[in-house]
């Protein structure tokens, strides 16, 4: 509701290049698109017992998505859940990505999203909700 179709695409381009390296299978730019825009569209399976170039894990995948919430996505947990998947090594859904408390998540780990996030976010609208 609050980005245009410009700043939609530099969202999802964001969203694709910093999560990649966790796809289970290689997925398709289109195809991941197609999360955000297609209801039908098939989850995305994140695996973060692979290595990235971010370091990212589950706890700091939980803040990016929970920053983007409060800023972009206005989907549900369990949409987001039930779009993007994520798994530890022993192949198992990690839950605690959809609704882990703040608290729990180090500060380190909130202020390297944040600091993550910051060329995205400089790029979007000023009015967005804090």
């Amino acid at each position: 509701d609050y980005l245009n179709t410009e700043q939609q695409q530099m969202v999802i381009n964001f969203l694709y290049d910093l999560l990649k390296d966790f796809f289970y299978k290689e997925i398709s730019f289109k195809n991941f698109e197609a999360i955000f825009y297609q209801e039908q569209s098939i989850a995305v399976s994140l695996n973060v017992s692979k290595p990235s170039l971010n370091h990212l894990d589950a706890q700091k995948i939980h803040w990016l998505l929970r920053c983007l919430k409060a800023k972009i996505i206005s989907a549900s947990w369990d949409v987001v859940a039930n779009k993007i998947v994520v798994y530890n090594k022993k192949g198992h859904i990690i839950k605690s990505v959809y609704g882990i408390s703040e608290d729990k998540i180090p500060p380190n780990k909130r202020k390297y999203i944040e600091n993550l996030l910051k060329p995205l976010l400089s790029q979007l609208p000023e009015y967005l909700p804090n």
